[in-house]
């Protein structure tokens, strides 16, 4: 009795290959289709703006536990502006086919940018912070006293405030 393996090579991604490229997302992608899939007066599967919305949930939620952290779940407004660009047909529903579209366009345009967003934090939260708390653990009087590991979480809550500030006035300003 001997046990064969699976073929993989359709798995994986060759370089320059995006993930959502993979037969293994447009699988991942055509299943949360079928589980999200309403059907419209004709008997047709199809996925609505509020069913889209939970199909880009499942579909980010099942493809995190094979690839951790790679993009956050799209929120209702994001995905109602980028639906209009996939609606072939215009009825205000996307089929199969452009769902597996709307997926693979969202998941290499969120990865990006989640990629970017996740490096920035890193370097500022690796090294700008914890310099910046010892520059002013020097500089201010008595500062000397206070333990290293105050300044670096007074530091990282001052740079949180500071991001939530910003990424509150860019969403009004987006508005």
């Amino acid at each position: 009795m001997g046990f064969d393996f699976p073929d993989l090579r359709a798995l994986i991604p060759r370089p320059g290959r995006r993930f959502s490229d993979t037969a293994a997302f447009s699988s991942l992608a055509r299943g949360v289709f079928q589980k999200a899939a309403i059907r419209d007066a004709s008997g047709a599967l199809v996925i609505d703006d509020l069913s889209l919305v939970v199909a880009m949930c499942e579909l980010h939620f099942k493809v995190k536990r094979r690839a951790p952290g790679v993009t956050q779940p799209p929120t209702r407004d994001a995905v109602r502006e980028v639906m209009e660009g996939f609606d072939a047909n215009r009825d205000g529903v996307l089929d199969e086919e452009e769902f597996v579209r709307f997926a693979k366009r969202w998941w290499n345009d969120a990865g990006v940018l989640w990629l970017y967003r996740a490096a920035l934090v890193s370097a500022v939260t690796a090294v700008v912070l914890p310099e910046a708390a010892a520059a002013l653990r020097r500089t201010v009087p008595g500062g000397r006293e206070v333990p290293k590991g105050i300044w670096v979480g007074a530091a990282g809550l001052l740079f949180k405030i500071v991001s939530t500030a910003v990424a509150a006035r860019m969403r009004a300003l987006d508005a």
